[in-house]
């Protein structure tokens, strides 16, 4: 079966694996201020730092699969093929999650969701191209592990516009696969419509465990059909919202 591809881990994500219980990280929020100093004793003022937590509670994803007795006859190693399959599936499942989980039904809320900023990508041009890239800066994000992710058809209009109507630049999409200097990574995971623009380095995938894959072969005994069972234990959070930007429409 031809799987969309997992994409976030590969554009930079931090993976945080070994949890156990609940993760509360610290994170600096605001930072102290300095001021001028009228006169060599004038007093300095207070300004302090502050900080919040970035909260990860684990969320379960899971999957079982069936194999009928004959099915084990036929292909003595279809257990493996089963078991690969639920581990592909999990996995990209987690990183459908990352970009776009609703953050309701026990799922964790992807970048689509969490509140992150947003820019106009109707009839989509340089200019908006741009502005993308400008509310990163503007929030100084423009750091890190930095990319475009969106699906084949948005990049068929990336690599079909001209930057500037008529002018010999080129496209929007270079031949390189980048767009503003910047890789632009494919996958069917991402919605209809958008491009998501962002360090992917502030994406923070937590992992309670390893993946728990184990066989069944006494639930349906009595029909000699095998249960097996994937369960993983996650949560996805995104340390600073301005580090990523998206748009929902580009056409």
């Amino acid at each position: 079966f031809l799987r969309n591809k997992a994409r976030v881990v590969e554009a930079g994500a931090m993976v945080l694996p070994g949890l156990v219980g609940d993760l509360d990280l610290p994170r600096q929020n605001a930072a102290s201020t300095a001021g001028w100093l009228a006169t060599e004793t004038t007093a300095a003022s207070e300004s302090n730092l502050t900080t919040n937590l970035v909260s990860f509670r684990p969320k379960t994803v899971a999957v079982r699969s069936q194999v009928t007795r004959r099915m084990q006859k036929q292909y003595l190693a279809v257990e493996d093929l089963v078991r690969k399959d639920i581990a592909d599936g999990i996995g990209t499942t987690i990183d459908a999650g990352a970009i776009s989980g609703s953050g309701a039904s026990g799922q964790p809320t992807g970048i689509t969701n969490a509140g992150v900023g947003t820019f106009t990508g109707a009839t989509f041009t340089y200019a908006e191209m741009l502005e993308a890239e400008a509310d990163l800066g503007a929030a100084n994000a423009l750091q890190g592990s930095l990319a475009w992710m969106t699906r084949s058809s948005v990049i068929t209009v990336l690599k079909s516009r001209e930057e500037i109507t008529s002018s010999g630049q080129g496209f929007l999409m270079k031949a390189d696969n980048t767009m503003s200097g910047y890789p632009v990574l494919r996958t069917e995971q991402v919605a209809a419509l958008t491009l998501i623009f962002g360090n992917w380095e502030e994406l923070m995938i937590g992992l309670w465990g390893g993946l728990d894959l184990f066989s069944d072969p006494y639930t349906d005994g009595n029909s000699a059909i095998l249960n097996i069972r994937g369960f993983q234990d996650i949560d996805i959070q995104i340390r600073h919202l301005t580090s990523f930007t998206f748009a929902a429409d580009v056409a």
